[in-house]
């Protein structure tokens, strides 16, 4: 049997690193989901990004 207990903080380091180092694949794949989707179904997130908010 292993230690679980000793071997739970590289498992979290591991997991971390995967984020850190992929997580930007998570966020293409993503993108790439909502770019499938019928354009009527498609949030526009330009349109809080590009226009100042008016006052």
């Amino acid at each position: 049997m292993h230690n679980y207990a000793r071997l739970t903080p590289w498992i979290m380091l591991g997991s971390a690193w995967l984020r850190v180092h992929f997580g930007h694949l998570q966020y293409l794949a993503f993108w790439l989901f909502l770019a499938a989707r019928p354009p009527a179904l498609v949030f526009d997130a330009s349109m809080l990004v590009s226009h100042p908010p008016s006052s």
